[in-house]
């Protein structure tokens, strides 16, 4: 187990994040520390809004989850691996939390999303193919390359694909919040701001390092 690299969270079968205690198994990405950033940033700022909400590529539900208990919204979340369905599944009920959970990929969904959210949230594969070299094996290994992983000559095709989306099912005045690549902060953000979106921030996290973005429409 752990002579063999396996992540001690899996091995454990659990892990924190945002001070509760998520299940996990292998493929699915385990939370990170980063990620708990993201989720505080939305419930600063909708804690008492009762509107739709929509975790694109959720995994293990821990930003799904986190967002039904911290927040007042009705919570949807898509995946496409069914493993990642099951566990974000697990994960409400063992925080006692409603949400709907979908299997739907995020590029077919595109031109037929009748909801409407006044936000969205996303942590979509983002990094490039080139990267993984510097990646510890133990990720390699064990973790999802699917949920992990974009091509080096089109790194921000799900960003992209989530302005997209953005546009179609958002609110007048709805947000979108992701978590991104370090390496393409700014060249996310103009994405976004060349889609029509306004009030484009982008965001370090404690490392100082651009992680975060949220756009609005």
């Amino acid at each position: 187990m752990l002579s063999d690299g396996m992540p001690i969270q899996y091995i454990l079968g659990e892990c924190e994040f945002y001070a509760r205690r998520f299940l996990t198994q292998a493929p699915v990405l385990i939370p990170r520390p980063e990620t708990e950033e993201l989720v505080d940033w939305i419930v600063k700022e909708y804690s008492d809004n009762q509107g739709n909400l929509l975790d694109v590529g959720t995994g293990s539900g821990c930003i799904a989850v986190s967002l039904a208990a911290e927040t007042s919204m009705k919570v949807e979340a898509w995946d496409i691996l069914p493993e990642a369905l099951a566990l974000c599944r697990r994960n409400a009920d063992l925080h006692q939390v409603n949400v709907e959970v979908k299997c739907q990929d995020l590029f077919k969904a595109l031109g037929s999303v009748e909801r409407r959210y006044e936000v969205l949230v996303s942590n979509p594969p983002y990094i490039c193919q080139s990267q993984a070299s510097n990646m510890q094996e133990n990720v390699l290994s064990y973790e999802s390359h699917l949920a992990l992983f974009v091509p080096d000559e089109d790194a921000l095709k799900y960003y992209r694909a989530l302005a997209e989306l953005g546009k179609e099912c958002l609110k007048e005045g709805g947000c979108i919040y992701m978590e991104i690549n370090e390496l393409f902060g700014d060249a996310t953000a103009n994405l976004f701001r060349d889609a029509g979106y306004r009030n484009v921030e982008l965001r370090r996290d404690l490392s100082s390092r651009d992680r975060m973005i949220k756009a609005c429409l």
